[in-house]
């Protein structure tokens, strides 16, 4: 690397229109170095060819530091996705919808082996839901399978946060006020969601994200 008395000669001399060869054997170091500290863009070039010739070198050198700064690195990260929240949530949504396949396949694999953690999900899934039906009527009950039917197999049926036609495979019946957030298993709270919408919506309140109920 060339020291910043060097890097102003070199370019007083290539304003005296001195080739970048002449330059280096002036200052003894090779044409190569003149062009990387002087040629507009050269470089971004070299960094691209240096990284892609040390991948597992700088690879190394990342995770050693991630290794060394675990806690730097979390409150970093974790700042980012606190100022990104939205555009993480749209990112992931786009890619669930676009990767549905794959995200089957990868939540059937996982499902697989974990099944401990699915089924403590599932209870507490189950209980939240238990907890909201309590005091529900029949006719509740029958409307609430309804729903559901409909969504599996109605005609035409649109979102109720984006207000597109969902297609069938893609519809999520969704809970307005999330049941984490003490929201009732009950018609008045179910609703027909794409999956994208869904996705993003998340566990938020209808407060969150602007929907009147």
């Amino acid at each position: 690397m060339l020291t910043d008395s060097q890097i102003m000669n070199a370019r007083i001399m290539r304003n005296n229109h001195m080739t970048y060869s002449a330059i280096g054997a002036k200052l003894g170091v090779s044409h190569v170095s003149i062009m990387y500290h002087l040629k507009p863009g050269m470089k971004t070039i070299y960094s691209a060819i240096y990284d892609r010739s040390h991948k597992d070198q700088i690879a190394s050198q990342r995770a050693s530091y991630r290794a060394m700064h675990k806690k730097e690195t979390a409150a970093r990260c974790a700042a980012w996705r606190l100022t990104h929240r939205k555009e993480i949530a749209a990112y992931q949504a786009a890619y669930s919808v676009s990767h549905r396949e794959v995200a089957k396949s990868r939540t059937a694999a996982w499902t697989k082996t974990h099944p401990d953690k699915v089924n403590a999900y599932s209870a507490r899934r189950r209980a939240l839901k238990a907890g909201a039906l309590i005091g529900a009527t029949a006719a509740q009950l029958a409307e609430i399978k309804e729903i559901y039917r409909k969504a599996h197999e109605g005609f035409h049926v649109r979102c109720y946060l984006c207000g597109k036609v969902i297609p069938n495979g893609q519809r999520h019946v969704d809970h307005i006020v999330p049941l984490s957030k003490g929201g009732a298993h009950k018609p008045s709270n179910l609703a027909v969601a794409c999956a994208k919408c869904n996705l993003q919506k998340g566990d938020k309140s209808p407060e969150t994200i602007g929907i009147l109920i």
